[in-house]
């Protein structure tokens, strides 16, 4: 299907930025522009490249509308988020029953009990008793209010939704306040959390998961202890520039970045139950939501928790982190970080660390992981050669949006600057 139309500000920038570019992948992101189905699908190989000048021009040609909401393409990215998150829910299936089934040799025994110590290490053997006193409200959406409904007072004075086992952690923590603001029935018991859908590039969306009310605030009390003990190990969730550094520096320092594909997706139910001390794992196994429904359908979940639980980008990161370190020890080695699933450790270290992800059911990105240069990416910035190469992105349509038309030109001159290239931004 063609996607060009007469009045689209991007594709005509494109085009004038092809032409500036002058190079043989630049003729070809050229041609592609009139079907969005061909450009989304170009690829790039930073390891071709010598010059990291000539990589930042094809390499920001090439990233600049892959997530730009004007394509009208011959692709269902939410029939295509869904199916990944079928294919991950299958990988959980297969990790869950070969870990509670399978007789492991002592060698892997002995790195499960090297995992599970760095991470008792840094949350302690048992949830402190004041847990919840870190809870807090999000203004995400909930499995029953709407994104637009979810200010404090809506949370706090209307039906809390909450799953079963929950319910006596959330009964727990409400004073006589919270529960005279409630309705006469206060609490609507839900199996699980509802997913939706929220864009991530021109061919899929992201799978979340809409918890139910009661939950989330829970979650945001587990989420914030494991944040704040993290942070005490030299793992700083608040911060992207320590990976960023890290990435930058990569080259010299024989480092490797690694990436997982789906990484929440894939952390699986056994995986948790393993590697976390038994009272941890009860609690967090009470706080999450066994289910979730798409489309009128429930599925029970293989996985332990999605995107959108408010534990769940720390609990993988602590897992995460503790794998790396486990196997950066193993290699006598010292650099070990982790953001989420953006980790970088020694560039010796990878091969041990692909194994043992791969173990424990996740999947190393291939396409945006690297253990050796020139080129290396962690945390949504880029380095090749040494040279910032982290690409301008254009998801929304400018159309007649004035301050969305300065923001496209402004994203173009900020990566002039910054990739020493000022002739191709600049107005002639």
């Amino acid at each position: 299907m063609n996607a060009r139309t007469s009045d689209s500000i991007e594709l005509a920038v494109m085009r004038t930025l092809c032409k500036r570019a002058k190079g043989t992948f630049s003729r070809t992101v050229l041609k592609s522009l009139d079907d969005g189905n061909q450009y989304i699908n170009l690829a790039i190989e930073p390891r071709s490249y010598s010059d990291p000048q000539q990589f930042s021009v094809d390499y920001m040609l090439y990233s600049f509308l892959r997530k730009w909401k004007g394509w009208k393409l011959q692709v269902d990215p939410e029939a295509a988020a869904f199916g990944s998150w079928m294919t991950a829910e299958q990988r959980c299936q297969h990790t869950n029953s070969y870990l509670n089934n399978t007789s492991h040799p002592y060698g892997a025994l002995r790195f499960f009990e090297l995992v599970q110590r760095k991470i008792e290490h840094v949350i302690g053997k048992y949830p402190p008793a004041d847990i919840f006193s870190r809870c807090r409200w999000s203004s995400g959406a909930t499995a029953s209010l709407r994104r637009d409904e979810s200010d404090v007072l809506n949370k706090t004075s209307r039906i809390i939704t909450v799953t079963r086992k929950a319910l006596p952690h959330l009964m727990s923590v409400m004073d006589t306040v919270w529960r005279q603001a409630l309705p006469p029935v206060p609490f609507r018991i839900m199996r699980g959390s509802r997913m939706v859908m929220v864009p991530k590039n021109a061919k899929t969306h992201r799978p979340i998961a809409a918890e139910p009310t009661g939950n989330a605030f829970l979650q945001q009390g587990v989420g914030r202890f494991f944040r704040a003990r993290l942070k005490a190990f030299g793992v700083d969730l608040d911060d992207q520039q320590v990976n960023q550094r890290l990435a930058f520096a990569a080259l010299v320092d024989g480092l490797a970045t690694v990436d997982l594909s789906s990484a929440s997706d894939t952390l699986c139910v056994s995986t948790v139950r393993l590697l976390l001390p038994p009272a941890w794992y009860d609690l967090l196994s009470d706080l999450r939501c066994p289910t979730t429904t798409y489309k009128g359908r429930t599925y029970f979940l293989e996985k332990f928790s999605s995107m959108g639980n408010a534990y769940t980008f720390e609990l993988e990161t602590l897992i995460f982190w503790a794998i790396a370190r486990v196997c950066s020890e193993a290699k006598g080695c010292h650099v070990t970080s982790a953001y989420g699933d953006d980790l970088i450790v020694e560039s010796e270290v990878y091969p041990l660390l692909e194994k043992s992800l791969t173990f424990f059911g996740f999947q190393v990105n291939q396409e945006k992981s690297y253990s050796s240069g020139p080129f290396y990416e962690s945390c949504g910035s880029q380095y090749h050669s040494l040279e910032d190469v982290t690409p301008p992105f254009q998801k929304e349509v400018c159309q007649k949006d004035l301050s969305e038309l300065i923001r496209l030109h402004n994203r173009l001159y900020r990566w002039g600057v910054r990739s020493k290239l000022p002739h191709m931004v600049k107005d002639r």
